[in-house]
């Protein structure tokens, strides 16, 4: 989906490659007579299963779901499992942020399920395995939720290297099950006020500070 507006209800997207579901927010003229720009997308999903994404022909990417460059997704009830580099994954443009600030749209998950995500390269050609990944100052909402058993990092709030911020709130989750269960690279969380009743435990490490390579999403073929 680039631009627009998708919504998906109780649907299964099984093995497909690169990518199960991926929202581009589209800049360029949505086309045809009296053309407009196409603006965020929008994409809504209720009751939806995204399992088996496999990585391209070199190994990369195989995500179950992302939002990129700041489209936006609602999800109810979503079960991302075995796919690759990231079950969730959320990129924000950094130059759409200091455009809009504060009043830029969110994305909201809610009820979901990540499980089981491998290791895959990403678009930097660095491996990762993470249940959702939020990436480039990502504004989202996250609420009852489980991550378990991903290869890597269970939640990773990735920021930027030059110092944007993602605006991230989460509610009633639990981690478990990951190398990492919650990585903050490139930024800071302030943990009382964005994590609200999330468990991390029985990870080999709950919470971690230190710099962890960012998944990204390269061009589809």
């Amino acid at each position: 989906l680039s631009g627009g507006a998708l919504t998906l209800q109780r649907a299964e997207i099984e093995r497909t490659t690169s990518a199960g579901l991926v929202a581009y927010a589209a800049e360029n003229s949505c086309g045809g007579e009296g053309a407009r720009p196409c603006g965020d997308a929008g994409l809504q999903l209720e009751d939806v299963k995204v399992t088996g994404t496999r990585p391209d022909p070199l190994g990369r990417m195989g995500m179950g779901l992302a939002a990129v460059d700041g489209a936006r997704v609602t999800a109810l009830r979503l079960l991302a499992d075995e796919n690759h580099g990231a079950g969730v994954l959320v990129v924000d443009d950094p130059a759409r942020i200091d455009a809009t600030g504060p009043d830029r749209s969110r994305s909201s998950l809610q009820d979901i399920t990540v499980t089981n995500t491998r290791l895959s390269l990403g678009a930097d050609d660095m491996e990762s395995g993470d249940g959702i990944a939020l990436v480039n100052g990502a504004a989202v909402t996250v609420e009852r939720f489980a991550l378990r058993d991903n290869a890597r990092v269970g939640l990773l709030v990735g920021g930027t290297s030059d110092g944007h911020q993602d605006s991230a709130f989460f509610k009633d989750g639990q981690i478990t099950g990951h190398a990492i269960g919650v990585s903050v690279a490139y930024g800071w969380m302030d943990l009382e006020r964005d994590l609200d009743n999330v468990r991390s435990f029985d990870n080999q490490i709950d919470l971690s500070s230190s710099e962890t390579n960012l998944p990204g999403m390269g061009p589809l073929p």
